[in-house]
């Protein structure tokens, strides 16, 4: 879902993670799932977005 929000935002990889400070390899893995995010990750994630810091929680969240 990370990859969805990104895109429907129109960010490139390479925007979130100025705005954020979090690496583009990092950011990357986060939307294949090959790791997950930190808790400060999900805020910074969040204030890119400019959405509430529970919802991004949940957008990250894979599937059970």
């Amino acid at each position: 879902m990370l990859k969805e929000q990104r895109e429907r935002r129109r960010l490139s990889l390479e925007t979130l993670s100025e705005r954020t400070g979090i690496s583009v390899a990092r950011i990357s893995n986060f939307e294949s799932a090959a790791k997950t995010p930190y808790l400060d990750d999900l805020f910074k994630l969040a204030g890119a977005f400019r959405m509430p810091q529970t919802l991004c929680a949940v957008a990250t969240q894979a599937p059970a």
